[in-house]
């Protein structure tokens, strides 16, 4: 058994995680599967997730993903979904093609690292604030030298493969 508070060191180190909040077992099972699906909101929290949003089913398997302020299409909207999550590094620029799962959206800001830039992104409408975000978009320097020549609004495209549904 190996204990840690470092989600990073984890993955590294153990093949299976056990994810542990105010003593409740949020996940247990092999690393790949709870990084590419969380089973509770703590979970997703816990590995990282940046973007979680709860949603409002429209109709069928169309969603409302309501703190991001988008709708969005998927093959399977499980029943008893209370939350939709995704991975900061999973959003893309959409291309001239795609029409559904796309955003319109505004840089609001940035916070640089050496190999990677994380914009904060403001769907739909400017924002009032700084801190009036809804999606955080990890991208290369190169992605960011690219969107930063491309007009506003940006279109962004959501892959319903790299979304994860949480029950509530």
């Amino acid at each position: 058994m190996f204990v840690t508070h470092n989600i990073e060191e984890a993955y590294r180190i153990c093949q299976n995680l056990m994810i542990l909040s105010y003593g409740k077992v949020e996940a247990c099972a092999d690393k790949e599967e709870i990084f590419k699906r969380p089973p509770t909101l703590t979970a997703a929290q816990i590995t990282g997730c940046k973007n979680i949003s709860r949603i409002k089913r429209v109709s069928g398997n169309m969603f409302e993903a309501v703190d991001w302020g988008c709708r969005l299409t998927v093959d399977s909207l499980p029943d008893n979904a209370a939350y939709v999550g995704m991975r900061a590094h999973y959003i893309a620029a959409a291309n001239e093609n795609e029409q559904e799962n796309v955003c319109y959206c505004r840089p609001v800001m940035t916070s640089e690292a050496p190999f990677r830039v994380t914009v904060y992104l403001s769907v739909e409408t400017p924002p009032s604030k700084a801190e009036n975000y809804n999606l955080q978009w990890e991208i290369t320097w190169e992605e960011w030298l690219h969107m930063q020549a491309t007009p506003l609004p940006w279109r962004i495209f959501i892959n319903p493969c790299h979304l994860f549904f949480i029950r509530g």
